[in-house]
């Protein structure tokens, strides 16, 4: 079990009613439960695992550099697309609907 919590203040530049408005302290807490498992208990998954996180990893390197090698394997290595057919067209949609929050894939054009 995860417990944290954290208290922040708001400033307010508002006024209420010609009041000006006060910080006012607030208090969040989150709580999660965290389940381990052993690779013994899910070597069944194991293969799938490592499968969608070398994809994972791809998919930051081709962000990060704007490599759009690094992106296609990405999409070959991501079991529900894997085929080079699908892969390179697929890239070329995703590349261009998230231009703007990919700026590097398109610096060297």
């Amino acid at each position: 079990m995860i417990e944290a919590g954290y208290q922040f203040a708001t400033v307010l530049a508002h006024t209420v009613a010609g009041r000006p408005l006060d910080s006012q302290p607030r208090w969040l807490g989150m709580t999660a439960d965290v389940v381990t498992a052993r690779v013994d208990d899910t070597l069944e998954m194991l293969g799938i695992v490592q499968q969608v996180k070398a994809y994972e990893r791809l998919t930051v390197q081709a962000a990060v550099d704007g490599d759009r090698e690094a992106g296609l394997k990405a999409l070959l290595a991501n079991p529900l697309v894997a085929r080079y057919n699908v892969a390179r067209p697929l890239l070329d949609a995703i590349l261009e609907a998230n231009q703007a929050h990919l700026p590097r894939f398109f610096a060297r054009r």
